[in-house]
């Protein structure tokens, strides 16, 4: 539409004002005006939402326009707010455009073409801004490959995604309206009805659930399930959920696990019913021909078969026992300490074996704390094998960086140089490099060994830490989605998400990775990284921008990314990207990063050149371009500095040539880009 019918909403305590702007606006076709004259009044009709252009008195008796216009955007106002003041004032503009201002007029220089320039060019503007927005998110959540949701507080269907029909065969308009539980499996409704209730007592996201959907089919499919609160948003309402088809994954990791179950049972059992009975019968007939025969040889050939039948049971008892230390048990490492030693106790009750466990144990991953716990076995069956202790000491504990295990005994000890390269040891040693660890073996002939393990606790946490992500964008929609599959993935955590750079610097602490749009409502984005690399050296920053050029790309990396990114790239690859990042990888290929570095180097020869070129400038031609500045012509600028109209012009023609312009307007752009001049 070539004229769009525009419905305007003014705010104005002062009655002549609103027959003056009323008056002004008759003049246009096609628009709408309500006039409402106090703060919360105005408040009352924005909710509504109902109109397309605010016009705002920055007086509103007690309280300010400024004040209404942020409590506004905070809560999501969409329609462009020109603000309207008595005179002109420089920090209002600012404090305005920051605040999120689509405009500023003065109102004794209003006329009707002003007004009507000024509302339809900010109508427009957002008209276009909400297209390419609702354009984006469209895309993003119809080429998604999960299920995006949107639930009212009661867990109704208020919106799915186009994915659903792909996914679990349901149209989504057929779904609109009805009962999310209805489609949950009966021994998961429970827990989904309770996830459901905390979400909408908090906000942010829960963390990702695996929930039993019905499929068109009837069939049961497993969704990894995240849901966020936006019912506060009021560009949402509701709970957006994201979930993803994890059925094969999930069949996948069950035939494995009873793989593995399976393939640990049947050994164990194998071993325990065939080759450990059959060493107990054989270790009870020679025991029996021992009592039998009273002859020294043979006796003492018995006695050695005996033992040596008995250390094959130990040993088979102990590797019963070690197929059982990769079982799914949720035990802390002192609990499986103790469980080793009480197992060697039993296999070995001629020896005295102790555990002594100095301060608090970190909690490690499994596979760290299983590993450890093979290390501490194989120490211990050499003990019990070769070195004829009577005593096993085991002890483990921890500093601020550092996690260690020994066990100690008080046998006949050995050279280490000469057993270096035994299988058990060799075992230890590259357990210990594979974790990262280190193992030291101490011992001499007859003053017994030790064994000692240390872990750097520093690797170990990394390996816990999951990358705490700050996401900053300001369309709230498109922040929740990445939000979504960002939890989803493992090894992130999305610890806050900020629309402003006023939010966001609320929420820069603890953070590894922000994700920023430069755009934003109150200001640049690039400013947010300065002051988050300034706090936390460590962090780094991943740009999303809508607008892809040379020199945004160069004044985001001089602000401090480590990364740009479009916003047309796949989660994916804003995953991936953040990684890579992490690792200390470069998003940017060298070639690209040189030209980067021209480009800047040019930029930056630019600006020397503008600074050279300013700083030609005599006083009085500095003070020309002031009050040029200030919106006076060349005859008020002659009369405001007692110079002729002729010797105005000649300064204005000297300007022109220091600065390399053609016009008044070009000169006058020019001085305020570069800091010459500053409007008030």
């Amino acid at each position: 539409m070539d004229n769009p019918y525009v419905r305007v909403l003014l705010v104005e305590d002062d009655e002549d004002d609103y027959v003056i702007i009323r008056d002004l606006l008759s003049e246009m076709e096609s628009l709408e005006l309500e006039w409402v004259i106090d703060y919360d009044d105005a408040l009352r009709a924005i909710e509504r939402e109902e109109h397309d252009v605010c016009l705002l008195d920055y007086r509103l008796g007690e309280r300010s326009g400024l004040e209404l216009l942020r409590e506004a955007s905070g809560r999501g106002y969409k329609a462009p707010i020109i603000l309207l003041t008595g005179q002109g004032d420089r920090e209002v503009d600012l404090e305005a455009m920051q605040a999120g201002a689509a405009g500023y007029l003065i109102k004794g220089q209003i006329d009707a073409p002003l007004l009507e320039r000024s509302i339809r060019y900010a109508f427009t503007r957002t008209l276009r801004i909400l297209g390419e927005s609702e354009k984006r998110f469209r895309s993003l959540v119809q080429n998604a490959s999960d299920i995006i949701t949107i639930l009212d507080a009661d867990g109704t269907i208020c919106y799915k995604s186009p994915s659903i029909e792909r996914l679990l065969g349901y149209r989504p308009e057929d779904l609109v309206g009805q009962s999310a539980f209805a489609y949950v499996h009966p021994d998961d409704l429970e827990r989904v009805r309770s996830i459901c209730g905390e979400i909408t007592k908090r906000s942010g996201a829960s963390r990702p659930v695996e929930v039993r959907f019905r499929h068109a089919d009837g069939s049961w499919h497993y969704m990894e399930w995240i849901g966020s609160n936006l019912l506060e948003d009021p560009t949402i309402k509701g709970i957006v959920a994201n979930s993803r088809d994890v059925t094969e994954r999930k069949e996948a990791e069950e035939k494995l696990r009873e793989v593995r179950e399976a393939e640990r049972s049947r050994l164990a059992r194998d071993l325990h019913d065939e080759a450990l009975q059959d060493l107990t019968y054989a270790l009870a007939e020679v025991q029996f021909v021992q009592a039998t025969f009273k002859e020294p040889e043979p006796g003492c050939r018995l006695e050695r078969a005996a033992d040596a039948l008995i250390r094959a049971g130990q040993g088979l008892h102990g590797a019963i026992h070690d197929l059982r230390l990769g079982e799914d048990r949720e035990q802390t490492l002192i609990e499986l300490l103790q469980w080793l030693v009480k197992l060697n106790r039993q296999s070995s009750p001629e020896r005295e074996i102790e555990l002594s466990i100095e301060g608090l144990l970190p909690p490690l991953s499994k596979e760290t704390q299983v590993e450890l716990l093979r290390i501490v076995r194989e120490a211990l069956v050499n003990a019990r094998r070769h070195s004829d202790a009577r005593r096993v000491w085991i002890a483990a504990g921890a500093s601020k960086d550092k996690l260690w295990a020994e066990v100690s005994d008080d046998g006949r000890g050995f050279n280490p140089s000469e057993v270096a390269g035994g299988i058990g040891i060799a075992g230890m040693r590259e357990r210990a490099r594979v974790m990262g660890g280190e193992l030291e073996i101490r011992s001499e002939p007859g003053a017994g060994a030790t064994v000692r393990f240390e872990l750097d606790l520093r690797k170990a946490r990394e390996e816990l830490e999951e990358i705490r992500i700050l996401l900053v964008e300001d369309h709230a929609s498109l922040r929740q989605a990445v939000a979504a599959l960002f939890d989803r993935e493992p090894g992130f955590t999305v610890v806050g998400q900020a629309g402003s750079l006023a939010e966001a610097r609320t929420m820069l602490d603890g953070v590894d990775v922000a994700i920023v749009d430069l755009n934003l409502p109150d200001g640049y984005g690039g400013d947010l990284i300065k002051e988050m690399r300034d706090a936390n050296p460590n962090a780094i920053a991943l740009v999303l921008s809508a607008y892809f050029d040379r020199a945004e790309i160069a004044r985001a990396v001089e602000s401090g990314a480590a990364g740009v990114l479009h916003k047309s790239a796949g989660i994916d690859e804003v995953v991936e990207a953040v990684r890579r990042l992490r690792a200390g990888d470069s998003l940017l290929p060298l070639e690209e990063v040189v030209e980067l570095l021209r480009f800047a180097s040019s930029r930056r020869e630019q600006e020397q050149e503008a600074r050279r070129a300013i700083a030609q400038l005599t006083p009085r031609e500095r003070e020309v371009l002031k009050a040029l500045a200030e919106g006076l012509d060349g005859k008020e600028i002659a009369e405001r500095l007692n110079i002729s109209l002729r010797t105005e012009r000649n300064h204005m023609a000297s300007i022109l040539a220091k600065l390399g312009m053609h016009s008044r307007l070009q000169a006058l752009v020019f001085a305020l880009r570069h800091g010459a001049v500053n409007i008030r």
